[in-house]
């Protein structure tokens, strides 16, 4: 009996270990299964990390611009494999199903045929994430990859799902942009009407009874000062007594509820991305890659352009390129050399149209900031926007126009501006000289009235007149160039040579963004101020009691090379009433050419 007792207590333990082995077992197998399971969402985590470096590099290399069709340029990927990590090799981790298609905001791929969204969906943005007050236009993408783990023989595999969103930012809606450190410490009191932005330092200050009042967001990288910035203030100490900014609410800092709301640090708004440090170059032999001013070069054809770079130059972009060359025989034709955008002959009537506003010869006038004369060619814009609306949609609003005649200091002048058919850009390597009225209309039997712009009647003392005459529409322009001045409808080039006091202006009104260079203060040691965004536009008249009256976006993002006289005062003019304003409409329809920041961002998961 006891025998079989004992025997019958080994089976039932036989029993429990059989059983605890089993359980023991299935545990093993779960817990690795379950292993498997985190082991292949991992690597799905992985290969949509792959595929979102890989959706960025084909906007970077499609020049900033989101494809339109996405998924054929996708196929050209090579799909994620076990070699992206080590780990995944080791693991016997395999992908499938990966694509990466275009979707609209919501991350939806199909529409409601079930038809896969072939173009990307552009969707206005009015607050860009870490951006305050910038708006901008986004497209979306949904890209999905299969990652399987082999486990005991039968895969284990997860199917994720993540979307990415490309926004770009036109840098061409702040008032005020600068690459470099913005230094406001303007005489004339001066209210900025508009976001404003530099990507260093921010440093604000006036003196006495001066004021300066920001009504809109303002941004800055570096740090943010209330005072004057050292030897900005043209190489004296500058005042005892530092003015605050005012805010939206007409009160400092220490006192104003907007302060708070409107002031902010971001990171840097760039319009090649966000990656101009490693971008540019000035140690390899490439000079194409030199600086932020390759917007407005021309590009050496024996060495590469980068696509980024290249996609943003207004050379590239100009639908008709204008070359002057003074070097050549006087009365050769090829002394004007005039193409389209891609080196080709323009018919014959366009061509001698364009020849015809242009000046036979240079006029030779003295800017007493360069201390210099100047040799200037002349455009009638009336006469170009007649040629340029003739050539209709074969002309897609770039005019690019140099000079580069290797002797001299020479420029490009605009006159006889106030009326544009079409929005327009005006880029060039060299420095523009804009003299009178520009996109205001005014026109009596075909000649332009200053006084029927309201804005130039008797000045713009509350800056509440209108900037265009009754029935003129405002069109959406630029220039951009190694430096701008602005001359008044009063300018006379008799008088460039005289005496600051004689060169006396008359209310003017410019509607047109401005995209150029400044010299920077304190330049190789001299102790001398920049300027600062009040003075970014040149003047050579005196202005007291004269208001310049402007709309537009003010954009600094390279330093002068060939006009760079330091800011000076002395004999050179005397500053307007500044009545300056940023233009609205550049949020939704901005000047022609791209110059926009790109933002990539990535947005929910979805498992399957």
């Amino acid at each position: 009996m006891t025998l079989l007792v004992a025997l019958a207590l080994l089976a039932i333990v036989a029993v429990l270990v059989g059983v605890a082995l089993a359980a023991t077992t299935q545990q093993g197998r779960t817990a690795k299964r379950d292993g498997d399971f985190k082991s292949a969402d991992a690597a799905a985590e992985g290969a949509l990390e792959y595929a979102y470096a890989s959706w960025k590099e084909i906007i970077r290399t499609n020049g900033l611009r989101p494809p339109a069709n996405r998924q054929t340029n996708a196929t050209n990927l090579p799909p994620p494999t076990s070699a992206l990590h080590p780990a995944f090799s080791a693991g016997g981790i395999t992908f499938s199903n990966f694509s990466v298609v275009n979707a609209n905001q919501w991350g939806e791929t199909t529409d409601n045929s079930n038809v896969t969204i072939t173009d990307p969906v552009q969707v206005a943005v009015s607050n860009v994430p870490g951006f305050p007050g910038w708006g901008g236009v986004a497209s979306y993408c949904r890209a999905q990859v299969t990652a399987s783990d082999p486990s005991f023989g039968q895969p284990v595999s997860v199917t994720l799902a993540r979307h990415f969103q490309v926004t770009a930012v036109s840098i061409l809606q702040a008032a005020i942009f600068f690459d470099y450190d913005i230094e406001l410490h303007p005489g004339p009191p001066m209210t900025i009407n508009g976001l404003v932005h530099t990507n260093g330092d921010l440093w604000v200050a006036t003196s006495g009874a001066n004021t300066l009042q920001f009504n809109a967001n303002v941004s800055y990288v570096g740090t943010f000062h209330e005072a004057y910035k050292p030897l900005s203030y043209g190489g004296i100490p500058p005042p005892i007594t530092q003015n605050p900014a005012l805010w939206a609410d007409g009160l400092p800092s220490s006192t104003s509820t907007r302060y708070g709301m409107q002031l902010s640090r971001v990171d840097r708004l760039d319009p090649y991305g966000t990656e101009s440090s490693s971008l540019f170059n000035t140690t390899d032999t490439n000079t194409n890659n030199d600086s932020m001013r390759e917007i407005i070069e021309v590009p050496n054809a024996a060495q590469t352009d980068p696509p980024q770079i290249q996609a943003t130059r207004l050379y590239s972009q100009a639908g008709v390129r204008i070359t002057i060359d003074r070097s050549r025989p006087a009365g050769n034709p090829t002394g004007i050399l005039i193409k389209n955008g891609s080196d080709l002959d323009l018919p014959a009537a366009t061509e001698t149209a364009i020849r015809n506003a242009i000046t036979a010869n240079a006029t030779t006038i003295h800017d007493y900031r360069e201390a210099a004369d100047v040799s200037l060619y002349n455009l009638d814009m009336k006469q170009i926007d007649t040629a340029l609306t003739a050539m209709g949609s074969s002309f897609n609003g770039v005019l690019y126009v140099q000079d580069t005649t290797p002797t001299g200091k020479n420029a490009i002048r605009l006159q006889n501006g106030a009326v544009l058919s079409n929005d327009l850009t005006v880029a060039s390597n060299n420095a523009v000289y804009v003299q009178g009225d520009f996109n205001t209309g005014g026109v009596t039997a075909g000649v332009h009235d200053p006084l029927l712009v309201p804005s130039n009647l008797n000045g713009n003392p509350t800056n509440t007149d209108s900037p265009v005459a009754l029935g003129y529409s405002k069109k959406s322009a630029a220039i951009a160039a190694d430096a701008v001045m602005i001359l008044s409808n009063s300018w006379l080039d008799a008088n460039s040579n005289a005496k600051v006091a004689l060169r006396v202006a008359s209310h003017t009104t410019v509607n047109a963004a401005i995209i150029g260079g400044i010299v920077p203060s304190n330049l190789n040691n001299n102790g001398l101020y920049s300027g600062g965004p009040h003075n970014f536009p040149r003047f050579l008249e005196t202005w007291s009691g004269k208001d310049l009256t402007y709309w537009g976006s003010m954009v600094q993002l390279y330093f002068s090379q060939q006009f760079n006289g330091a800011y000076d005062t002395a004999n050179v003019y005397s500053p307007p009433g500044r009545r300056w304003n940023y233009e609205p409409q550049f949020a939704t329809r901005p000047p022609p050419g791209l110059l926009r920041n790109i933002q990539y961002s990535r947005g929910r998961w979805q498992r399957f």
